[in-house]
Parts: C-alpha cells; sequence; structure tokens
C-alpha cells in the first residue's frame, strides 16, 4: 500500500503539535515497512524535521502518482488522486462557544472542516470526545469516525538530563513545567497569576511553548517575576530534558483534543498535573492528579514538589500508563483502518 501523508504543517520556523503528529505518523508508517511519501505544498521552510532515512519532500510528488491512500493531517485537502482519502480532524476549537481563537481563523476553521467532511471518505479524531464532537456537530462520511490515539515520541522515552542545557535555558530546580503554546484556552496567563500568588521560595514555573491566541496576557503576567521563565518553542531533545528535569508537568487547558504533552510528561517519568480535557480520564485512570481548576492545579503540583515520596510514586503510575502509546502502534491502527477502507469502497464500486 502506497500512502501519502500531508506534512505541509511541518515546513514552518516553529512547528506545532500538529506538525509533530504529521512527522510522526510519517516515521511509523516507515518503521512498519509502509511505502509512505511526505507531501506537501510549497511553503518558504523546505525542510520539515523528517528523519533522514525517509525520502525528503518534493513538490512533484503531489502530480502525476495515485496513492492507494492519502492522510489530511491538517483539515486541508491536497490535489491528488487517491482510492481512499483519511482526514484528522484534532479538535474543534473553532466551534466552541468560548474565545478561543480570533473571529476571522474561526470562520476559515469552520469552511475548512465542512470541506474536509465532503472531501474525505473517513474521519479520524485523536481521542473519544473529539470523535463525539464531530458525529455531533459535522456531516459524517460515509467511512465514519474512528478515534485512534496518538503515540509518544521515544525521544520522550529515552531522553536525559543535561544540567549544563538547563542552564542556558535559565531553568533551576525544582521548577514546575507548563508545555504549549501561550494562549487563552490553554491558560497560562492564570497560572502564572495563581502559582505568583504563592509566592514558594526556591520554586520556579516554566512555560514552553511559541506565542499563540492570548500570548500577551501570559507574558504581561510573568513580567519582573524572578521565579516565572518563559522558554519559547524548543526543540524535542531540550524539551525531553525539561520534561525528566521538572519536579512536575502542569496543564490547566479548558480544550484539548488530545494534549501530548501531558503523555509526554507521563512517558518522561515525571509526575503529571492535569485537568480533564479530551480522553485524560480514562487514558491514565488513577496515574495522573486530575484537578478542576488552575488554583487546584498549582496547590497540586506545589504539594508534589513538596512531597518527594508521593511525587515519585505518581511519576511512576504515570510512565506505566502511557508504556504502550508509541508512533509505530498508532501507524498500525491507521494502516488497518485504511485497509478496511479500501476494501468497503471496492465493494461499493463493484456492487450493482
Amino acid at each position: 500500500m502506497r500512502i501519502g501523508v500531508d506534512v505541509t504543517s511541518a515546513r514552518t520556523a516553529h512547528p506545532s503539535g500538529i506538525a509533530w503528529v504529521a512527522t510522526n505518523l510519517v516515521d511509523g508508517l516507515w518503521r512498519l515497512g509502509c511505502r509512505v511519501v511526505p507531501l506537501s505544498r510549497i511553503r518558504r521552510h523546505s525542510a520539515p524535521p523528517l528523519p533522514a532515512r525517509i525520502r525528503p519532500v518534493t513538490f512533484l510528488s503531489l502530480f502525476g502518482s495515485t496513492y492507494d491512500a492519502l492522510i489530511l493531517t491538517d483539515t486541508r485537502d491536497l490535489s491528488v488522486k487517491a482510492r481512499v482519502r483519511v482526514a484528522i480532524i484534532h479538535d474543534l476549537i473553532s466551534l466552541q462557544d468560548a474565545d478561543y481563537a480570533p473571529p476571522h481563523f474561526k470562520a476559515k476553521k469552520q469552511a475548512a472542516y465542512l470541506h474536509i467532511c465532503r472531501r474525505a471518505d473517513a474521519i479520524v479524531t485523536p481521542s473519544r470526545a473529539v470523535a463525539r464532537e464531530v458525529q455531533h456537530r459535522l456531516p459524517v462520511p460515509w467511512g465514519g469516525v474512528h478515534a485512534v490515539a496518538w503515540g509518544v515520541n521515544r525521544v520522550f522515552v529515552d531522553g536525559d538530563v543535561d544540567e549544563a542545557r538547563l542552564e542556558r535555558l535559565g531553568v533551576w530546580r525544582p521548577f514546575i513545567l507548563c508545555v504549549g503554546t501561550l494562549c487563552r484556552r490553554k491558560r497560562q496567563a492564570e497560572l502564572v497569576e495563581a502559582f505568583r500568588r504563592r509566592a514558594v521560595k526556591g520554586v520556579q514555573l516554566v512555560l514552553v511553548g511559541r506565542d499563540g491566541y492570548g500570548a500577551t496576557a501570559v507574558r504581561d503576567a510573568a513580567k519582573n517575576s524572578s521565579n516565572v521563565r518563559i522558554a519559547g518553542h524548543l526543540e524535542p531533545a531540550t524539551l525531553s530534558c525539561l520534561y525528566r528535569s521538572a519536579a512536575v508537568v502542569i496543564n490547566v487547558s479548558e480544550y484539548e483534543g488530545f494534549c501530548l504533552p501531558v503523555y509526554e510528561g507521563c512517558a518522561s517519568g515525571t509526575a503529571v498535573v492535569t485537568t480533564p480535557v479530551a480522553d485524560v480520564r480514562e487514558d491514565l485512570s488513577d496515574a495522573a492528579v486530575v484537578v478542576e481548576d488552575v488554583e487546584e492545579g498549582v496547590e497540586a503540583a506545589l504539594e508534589l514538589v513538596a512531597n518527594e515520596k508521593w511525587r515519585r510514586s505518581v511519576g511512576r503510575a504515570c510512565m506505566e500508563a502511557v508504556r504502550e502509546m508509541d508512533w509505530e502502534t498508532t501507524a498500525a491502527q491507521f494502516v488497518r483502518l485504511l485497509r478496511r477502507l479500501t476494501a468497503a469502497k471496492k465493494r461499493m464500486l463493484t456492487s450493482p
């Protein structure tokens, strides 16, 4: 089976979570022995972060060939011939009533949701929560909606601690780590304010992520604070070092389609505090500390910092909970789905 995967989102200076999903999926399919081809529209940044062993993206790869299957990773279609088209919808942020994105972005994304549902043979979501949303709020293609959990990159499982790297970043231990685009729905501004109100001497809060909708409020909240560090966008090896060095990984987001940082933190063996976004309760069971709001999250994180025995216990439970989550498993689920869809479509086309 020759599979094309859209990696356009990875052709940027600061790849988002969607970009890492696309490139990790390509790598997972390659490891399974699939004939996988990364495809892309033209963008200024021409080298997506793909393993060197995988054939580089070329603009010419968009033309001439017919693929057995096409995986569209960012609610965007490609003008490529494919026998089966599967589109990923990571979340439905732009259909939420809350102010999670600017109006022009929401309108553009809403149109993209509808277009991709009409063009695709099936939809894949990273969680059962998003699958239920799609079934309720969007037109469902003939092939249905399928929840496939994302994997965790091995760099977060096998990473190490590098004190020199921490020093260069201006990070000191113990610290609480929050990873994700600086934006309103992730509530980092509220997190910083709650952390500063507690004013625990010797504990640092480190935020990692590129600027998004509402980043100014986050930076304003952190202004003139000696124990809050905004590290910006980091590449995976450095991020892995931070995960392993942190006392606690915290997520206080209001809405997520999957929340990769929660699972990456778990894979690193670090204690995780998170709000109950997406499928977190089902996936992590009693491993992570699940909280309902920002204040409760900060309180739990600081208690974990102070209680080493509890912190180590939570970290071990978190690591065990995600032990089976890897990108080869995710890729294998995609392959099984693509084969079922291909067989079903063939029957549809040949039936009288």
